[in-house]
C-alpha cells in the first residue's frame, strides 16, 4: 500500500469516527427532547419534585444544612489573618499608589455608537402582535401538558351544618362544570377527584396527589413556530 492508500485510509477512519459521534449527538439531543420532564407535587405535606429520564430532584421540602456553624467558624481566623497581613505590609500598597500615579494617562476612547436593542425597536402595537401569536398558540403547549395522575380530595367542614350542606353542593357544581373544560385545556390520563363532607371538623381540608409531564420537543416546535410567525409578520 503506497503512501495515498495510507492517508485515504487515516482519513477514512476520521470521517467515519465523526460521523458516529455526531450519530450519538443526535441520538442525545432526540432522547433529551423525547424525554418527558416529570413534576410531582403532593399535599398537604407539602413535597415538590422533578423526574428526568429516572433521575429525581426533590425541590421540596429542602434539606438542611448543618454545616453553618462550621463554616463560619473556619472563616473567622482566615478574616483575622487577613487583616494580619494588610497591617504586616503598609509599605507595599503606598508603593502601589505612588506607581500608579506616575503612570501616564491614557488617551480617552471615542465612544462607540450603540447599536439599538431589540427592546427599544419595540412598540405597543409589536408587543401586542407578539402576545396575540404566543396566545394562538398557547393552546397547543397547554394540550402538550399531560395529567399523568390527578388525584384531589376535598372535605368540606363548618359548625354550621346548613353552610357546609349549601358549600358542599356548590362545590360538586363547580367541579362538575369545570372537569370537561379542564380535559379539553389538558390531557388526562389518570384522574380521581373525591368531595366529601366532614360533621366532625370546622375547616375544609384539601389533599392532592399530581403528577404532571411535558415533552420538551413540544416546547420547542411551540417557540419555532411562534418566531417563525413573528418574523414573518415583520415584527422582528
Amino acid at each position: 500500500m503506497g503512501i495515498l492508500g495510507i492517508i485515504g485510509a487515516v482519513l477514512g477512519f476520521i470521517l467515519k469516527l465523526i460521523g458516529f459521534v455526531l450519530l450519538f449527538i443526535l441520538a442525545v439531543l432526540v432522547i433529551v427532547l423525547i424525554t418527558p420532564i416529570k413534576i410531582g407535587v403532593v399535599y398537604p405535606e407539602l413535597t415538590v419534585y422533578v423526574k428526568w429520564n429516572g433521575i429525581k430532584y426533590t425541590i421540596l421540602p429542602m434539606k438542611k444544612k448543618d454545616k453553618k456553624d462550621k463554616k463560619d467558624k473556619k472563616k473567622k481566623p482566615e478574616i483575622a489573618e487577613a487583616h494580619n497581613k494588610k497591617d504586616e505590609k503598609p509599605d507595599e500598597t503606598a508603593q502601589a499608589q505612588t506607581a500608579e500615579n506616575k503612570k501616564p494617562a491614557k488617551a480617552e476612547k471615542k465612544p462607540k455608537k450603540e447599536k439599538e436593542s431589540f427592546i427599544k425597536k419595540l412598540t405597543v402595537e409589536k408587543i401586542k402582535a407578539i402576545i396575540k401569536i404566543v396566545f394562538g398558540l398557547s393552546r397547543k403547549i397547554l394540550k402538550g401538558i399531560t395529567f399523568e395522575q390527578l388525584y384531589l380530595m376535598l372535605v368540606v367542614a363548618d359548625e354550621d351544618k346548613a353552610k357546609m350542606a349549601e358549600d358542599y353542593g356548590k362545590l360538586c357544581i363547580v367541579l362538575i362544570e369545570a372537569q370537561p373544560v379542564l380535559e379539553k385545556i389538558f390531557t388526562i390520563k389518570d384522574q380521581h377527584i373525591n368531595v366529601g363532607m366532614d360533621f366532625s371538623k370546622s375547616e375544609m381540608a384539601v389533599a392532592c396527589d399530581l403528577i404532571v409531564y411535558v415533552r420538551p420537543v413540544t416546547l420547542l416546535i411551540a417557540a419555532v413556530a411562534a418566531l417563525i410567525q413573528i418574523k414573518k409578520e415583520g415584527i422582528i
